[in-house]
């Protein structure tokens, strides 16, 4: 299987393509080279937040793992709110958010339109960098084959990435993920990202669907834009693409 590689802080994002058809759990790990991996498993994997009891990937030649997030947890917020992550995730993107420490996660989910139990959408797991790096630290010191992070706990809250929508024509809208599908490769823009305004003025998260006549959207902050699709008589009427970006 190919891979896509895009650096993104001190990290590789790794995403195995796979069949949309599979039915197979999806699970984010970190590898002890400090490289994020996405991957599919064939049976549910319990290994949530760095708990090393059920880790499955085989890590070889000294290299060590530990899990994120596998599709089908949940997560308790500290504002009393539960999230429990969706499957099918493929685009990927992060970033460090301002005045924190903490790692802002986007999670695509290439489900299709029809999908009553996980509908196209986006989520976000928000991290804590120094908790994090702890985690990595005491992987690499554990005398452990797998990725021990000593119980260190980094993931700090779990939810949808976007509270409100905007249509292709800037408008206010509803959010309706029945009109959503296959929500594919996704990349993280910082603001200004070839020098003085040169490059989009806000940091935005771009990705789009995979599928004929799909359209590119955009997250900004909390808020969910549609930037292309299907329209007439303005630049919104470009397509998408069939591989997710155009």
């Amino acid at each position: 299987q190919g891979m896509r590689r895009s650096n993104i802080m001190e990290f590789s994002l790794l995403n195995p393509r796979r069949s949309r058809n599979a039915s197979r759990p999806a699970s984010f790990y970190l590898v002890a080279s400090f490289a994020l991996l996405f991957t599919t498993q064939t049976l549910p994997t319990y290994a949530f937040n760095g708990n090393p009891a059920n880790n499955r990937i085989a890590a070889l030649n000294g290299w060590k793992s530990f899990e994120i997030v596998t599709q089908g947890e949940t997560f308790n917020n500290p504002d009393g709110s539960s999230y429990t992550m969706l499957g099918n995730i493929d685009g990927l993107g992060a970033y460090r958010m301002d005045g924190t420490s903490d790692l802002r996660l986007f999670l695509n989910h290439e489900s299709p339109f029809s999908c009553e139990s996980a509908r196209a959408s986006v989520s976000e797991v928000i991290v804590d960098r120094d908790l994090l790096r702890q985690a990595i630290q005491n992987a690499i010191i554990s005398p452990s084959t797998v990725g021990d992070t000593g119980g260190v706990e980094f993931i700090k809250s779990m939810g949808k990435a976007y509270s409100s929508y905007r249509d292709k024509n800037g408008n206010l809208g509803t959010i309706n993920e029945g009109t959503f599908t296959y929500f594919c490769s996704g990349q993280v823009h910082e603001a200004n990202t070839f020098g003085p305004n040169i490059g989009f003025v806000d940091r935005l998260y771009i990705f789009g669907e995979e599928i004929d006549d799909g359209r590119i959207f955009a997250i900004h902050e909390k808020t969910l834009y549609q930037i292309s699709g299907q329209g007439t008589g303005d630049a919104a009427a470009i397509q998408g693409g069939v591989n997710g970006m155009g």
